[in-house]
């Protein structure tokens, strides 16, 4: 389930500027260093973006030195800098890449210290309120998601979201589409219409972020004693009920649920992985994923 913690301002203190003021004057700074700073222009709409989900769920109402921030693969990009950016005060930032000429330069253009150079799916290190993962060819490992902290959050793209709605762990609360540069608060079925619905596409799509496979899906129909006559038609009748049957699990991002039905008179149940693959343009897709990682691990 999509959720977006779009809203009204509110607990602003007396003499506190709005976030409508506060936007209006980033702009204006924003288009006077573009001016001086061509490079900028090249990351415009990503700190547009940035800006946005750290307006739409309140992080502007944090003092910015108050977050870490951990960058994986920036590629050349500090656009994320600029957009927590508040006054003088910055966030704590961490950055990851993996080649130290890569790394020299982001020291010279972003002013940080902090920028290590390794490989993102065996990295650990402090745990951040905000990780943000935007290449395409990371792989969301266990280790990698470690450094979220609890209560945190993950920006990825959707060709790694799979992997992450997998674990459990995190609930998914909204998504930057491709070629948009403000969060979809109304999104609820974002999942759905983003999942392969064609029976020999799921025969031939890709799992590797640990999404139900074609074969996983034909022995639970079989199991169920459901028709395998349309595999997919069938087994995304079974999620519906397997997710009917959890509300409260579903709500809380899990995806690997036990779902009862009756079969000659006798129940039968089935463990159900309620992840289906993406449709292939989906999976390409440029779109920002926003996680959320719940508070109890």
């Amino acid at each position: 389930m999509l959720k977006a913690g779009v809203g009204n301002e509110f607990g602003r203190e007396q003499g506190e500027p709005t976030a409508e003021k506060e936007e209006a004057d980033f702009e204006r700074e924003l288009e006077q260093d573009l001016k001086t700073d061509p490079y900028l222009e090249v990351h415009k709409s990503d700190i547009k973006k940035f800006r946005s989900f750290r307006r739409a769920f309140h992080l502007n109402r944090l003092n910015p030195e108050d977050l870490d921030i951990y960058v994986v693969h920036p590629e050349r990009n500090v656009a994320i800098t600029r957009a927590f950016r508040k006054g003088d005060s910055i966030p704590h930032f961490r950055m990851l890449t993996e080649r130290t000429a890569e790394a020299d330069m982001l020291r010279k253009k972003s002013g940080l210290d902090e920028i290590q150079k390794g490989a993102a799916e065996w990295h650990e290190g402090e745990r951040a309120k905000i990780v943000v993962v935007l290449d395409e060819e990371v792989t969301m490992t266990k280790h990698l998601l470690k450094n979220v902290e609890s209560g945190g959050w993950l920006l990825c793209r959707l060709k790694g979201a799979n992997a992450v709605r997998r674990t459990g762990k995190y609930e998914t609360m909204g998504v930057i589409r491709a070629g948009s540069t403000t969060v979809d608060p109304n999104a609820g079925d974002f999942w759905k219409k983003s999942e392969v619905d064609d029976e020999e596409a799921f025969k031939a799509a890709q799992t590797e972020g640990g999404e139900a496979s074609y074969e996983e899906a034909a022995r639970a129909v079989a199991e169920a004693g459901f028709s395998t006559k349309n595999v997919l038609e069938s087994y995304k009748k079974l999620i519906e009920l397997a997710e009917k049957q959890n509300a409260s699990r579903v709500s809380h991002g899990e995806t690997q649920l036990t779902c009862v039905v009756e079969r000659d008179g006798a129940p039968v149940e089935i463990v159900v992985n309620t992840v289906l693959p993406l449709k292939e343009a989906e999976s390409d897709s440029e779109s920002i994923v926003i996680f959320k990682k719940h508070e109890t691990v």
